[in-house]
């Protein structure tokens, strides 16, 4: 079949990726996904390939380097991995691989330590559009350095920022959702514990450093105290958008009170005149919007505690607080927000009421 240009073959999942019989002279091949196997490394037609997709059951090995080493004009590559497990080859030295013509990369894997031996088995320097997900990462600290060598474009010459990357870490365990993004560039974390909050701060400090500082959108869902802990520790970052979403848990409301305080600063600490020191004692003066989803509030509170804690002098770009399909807990509720209102204009904030469509 010369002028075969597409492949797709599934092989059984406990053959570990197993190396199948030569398949024959495909010149004409561009993309291939191998479900299950990998072809040999010495399979000529190899070269030829602009797309591969592997999925495996086992984590990278020198094996799998070479394979990729034969694709030399590949320019996408997406590698699913289910195996959790780390090969023994993971502490000897593998020589990289240069990928030069590839454009777009997606990893999908178990572990920090499988996908760590491959990012740093490869060079890409051309590659401007980076999706990495890992679905039981048990501890972030030790392969912060990978995921900076992934997010940036080490290894390229002519150094630029890429188009689109992406990190989404999922912990062994359940926990706070929360994400830091900038244009099409994000990083998602699942936080179980406190424990990965100086990990994760170092890591979104490398995001910024890569990206040159841009304007960030932090997005949390089922926040809990190390949420709180780890947005602290990023108060003096660009931050412009802060979301919240509580999926209607029934305590909200408590938490929506420290929300606030952590974003603000109390204004019996504040001068009377705008802050122009250092950033020490204004934490998220770049903000502009606050936005809190699905959430138990009471507007007196809300109406408080930005009087007491969003003050002008310490949030000069703050504009709008958006509650987004929230419950209320007060007594008459038009009057309550019209007079929640009212008192936020005076500070220069506008509080918008939103309730989002029901699906049919």
């Amino acid at each position: 079949m010369p002028a075969l240009e597409t492949l797709e073959l599934r092989a059984p999942p406990w053959r570990t990726n197993d190396s199948i019989e030569p398949l024959g002279n495909f010149p004409s091949i561009r993309h291939l996904k191998a479900l299950w196997w990998q072809p040999p490394a010495d399979t000529a037609w190899l070269l030829g390939l602009k797309e591969l997709v592997l999925w495996r059951t086992s984590p990278p090995d020198a094996e799998l380097l070479r394979v990729l080493s034969a694709c030399a004009n590949l320019e996408f590559l997406d590698i699913f991995a289910q195996d959790d497990r780390v090969g023994g080859e993971r502490s000897r030295s593998i020589s990289p691989v240069t990928l030069p013509r590839l454009r777009a990369i997606s990893l999908d894997f178990e572990s920090n330590e499988a996908v760590g031996t491959l990012i740093r088995g490869l060079i890409i320097p051309q590659c401007l559009r980076r999706t990495l997900c890992i679905r039981k990462a048990p501890r972030l600290s030790p392969h912060v350095a990978d995921y900076r060598s992934f997010m940036s474009m080490e290894g390229s010459c002519n150094w630029q920022p890429p188009k689109s990357a992406s990190i989404l870490i999922k912990g062994s365990y359940p926990g706070s959702e929360i994400e830091y993004k900038t244009g099409n560039c994000k990083i998602s974390l699942n936080l179980p514990s406190g424990e990965e909050v100086p990990a994760f701060h170092e890591l979104v400090q490398e995001f910024q450093s890569i990206l040159k500082g841009p304007c960030l959108t932090v997005t949390i869902k089922y926040p809990s105290g190390p949420t709180w802990l780890l947005l602290q520790s990023l108060g003096h970052q660009n931050i412009r958008v802060i979301t919240v979403d509580w999926e209607h848990y029934m305590d909200s409301e408590p938490w929506t009170a420290d929300l606030l305080k952590i974003i603000g600063v109390h204004s019996a600490n504040l001068p009377d005149r705008p802050i122009t020191n250092t950033a020490k004692d204004r934490p998220f003066e770049s903000l502009t919007t606050i936005d809190i989803h699905n959430a138990y509030v009471n507007l007196n509170d809300v109406a408080r505690l930005a009087e007491e804690y969003l003050h002008k002098n310490s949030k000069p770009l703050l504009r709008e607080i958006v509650l987004v399909d929230c419950c209320f807990t007060d007594m008459e509720l038009a009057q309550a927000l019209a007079q929640a209102v009212k008192r936020l204009v005076l500070i220069g904030i506008t509080l918008r009421n939103v309730t989002t469509p029901e699906e049919d």
